[in-house]
């Protein structure tokens, strides 16, 4: 099974105390966008399950309507390793016993609005014949990335804004990169100014 859990809980602290993931993009969330083409993947692929850590109460009604799990965690205010965790636990209690060899754990930010449906079908192609995957530009990794499962443990001892590139750095050699046709498919939200001629 892929199990994808998305990140959308951040403080969004350069986003002028908003929560960049609600500003509205031709006509809907920032992060809707993501979520959209993750599910529209996923299904397509196959044998995924998506879970959707969030604050906010809008992203995790969005996420079960979607049919995601819905995650809250509150703590993630603390930094991104607590929505890594939450996500990680969400899995286990839905995994009877622990995960199989066969198992990955896709994790991905929620402000890539210009990420392709195919991109991420050539992505969840490529992971289950990967022990790591991400996807890349000119050989740099980038969101989203998978991980086996003998990476949890690695990933539960993160701290504060450690996210899980900390972790993928120490495989690389054994890290599957699917390039992107398009540097643009990578870009994100911080700033306000990132979303100048987008709404």
């Amino acid at each position: 099974m892929i199990e994808i859990i998305l990140l959308a809980a951040g403080n969004s602290r350069r986003f002028q105390g908003e929560n960049k993931l609600l500003a509205m993009i031709g006509g809907k969330p920032l992060f809707l966008h993501s979520f959209e083409t993750w599910k529209q993947a996923a299904d397509k692929v196959g044998n995924c399950r998506i879970f959707t850590v969030a604050r906010s109460r809008e992203i995790l009604e969005e996420a079960v309507r979607l049919g995601f799990f819905p995650v809250e965690s509150p703590d993630s205010e603390k930094g991104i390793s607590y929505s890594v965790k939450a996500g990680i636990q969400a899995v286990m209690d839905r995994h009877p016993g622990s995960l199989s060899q066969a198992d990955r754990l896709v994790f991905s930010v929620s402000d890539q609005p210009f990420l392709q449906e195919d991109t991420l079908i050539r992505f969840l192609t490529a992971v289950p014949n990967s022990s790591y995957a991400s996807l890349s530009f000119q050989n740099e990794t980038y969101n989203p990335v998978s991980f086996p499962p003998e990476a949890v443990s690695e990933l539960l001892l993160l701290q504060g804004d450690q996210g899980g590139k900390r972790v993928l750095k120490k495989h690389l050699a054994k890290t599957v990169l699917v390039e992107v046709s398009s540097e643009e498919e990578l870009r994100d939200v911080d700033f306000p100014k990132d979303l100048d001629g987008l709404s």
